[in-house]
């Protein structure tokens, strides 16, 4: 997440919303979110912010989350 979309991002649950950048484009859409945690995002991931996955750790996550099938 760049500052950009900080700005205009939501915090629900499990994921950030990006809300859209020319708002007024799009004003017949309804944005409300049930499960908002912060109508601010305070901590976003940014790779700049934290310290990147090992390769092994990688792998894991993706194999982990099915993301990846495993080498045959």
């Amino acid at each position: 997440m760049n500052e950009e979309e900080i700005r205009r991002a939501l915090e629900l649950t499990k994921y950030f919303v990006l809300l859209p950048a020319y708002g007024s484009i799009y004003r017949k859409i309804d944005y409300s979110y049930s499960n908002v945690i912060n109508k601010t995002v305070v901590k976003p991931y940014h790779s700049a912010n934290h310290t990147p996955l090992a390769q092994s750790d990688l792998a894991e996550f993706l194999l982990t989350h099915k993301l990846l099938e495993k080498s045959r």
